[in-house]
């Protein structure tokens, strides 16, 4: 079975993307990430480290596959599977991507809570949950529209 060159290239894209999510997981991490760099201070934790690539490691590399994983199944490929389902039937925008890939990612913050038990803080510091959430799916479907969607847009390949 041939697969086709949109099919291809969605897989390509989706994979790609992905490679973004484990470092977009870990924003918070950017000033101590600076410090390690720039200022040779490798705070992480409580861990004493002496090395950047040892900081690098604690930081993207003990849980990058995992994240990569887990965010491919259960946010990417649902997220595209419900938006080509819906782009068949409707004109879907830019913004209505963004509210579809924002539930899904809400969905699973709810979920987690209820296990993880982000309850326990006040109520109206779990608002910033919608805000990640809104971040991110404007990010991911940025990176969907100009590596997948815009009508003009050359793909290269690998």
């Amino acid at each position: 079975m041939i697969v086709s060159n949109l099919l291809m290239k969605k897989i390509i894209v989706n994979l790609a993307v992905n490679l973004t999510i484990p470092f977009l997981l870990k924003i918070r991490w950017v000033p101590n990430l600076y410090d390690a760099i720039i200022n040779k201070k490798y705070i992480y934790y409580d861990y004493h480290i002496e090395t950047l690539s040892r900081f690098l490691y604690y930081l993207y590399g003990e849980s990058f596959i995992v994240d990569y994983l887990l965010f491919l199944v259960f946010i990417l490929i649902p997220f595209q599977l419900i938006k080509d389902y819906y782009s068949k039937k409707y004109y879907l925008s830019f913004i209505h991507k963004c509210i579809i890939l924002m539930i899904i990612i809400i969905t699973y913050i709810i979920i987690i809570g209820l296990f993880y038990n982000i309850w326990v803080a006040p109520w109206w510091y779990n608002f910033m949950y919608l805000l990640y959430s809104f971040i991110f799916s404007v990010i991911i479907n940025t990176f969907f529209y100009f590596l997948l969607e815009k009508k003009n847009a050359q793909f290269t390949g690998l």
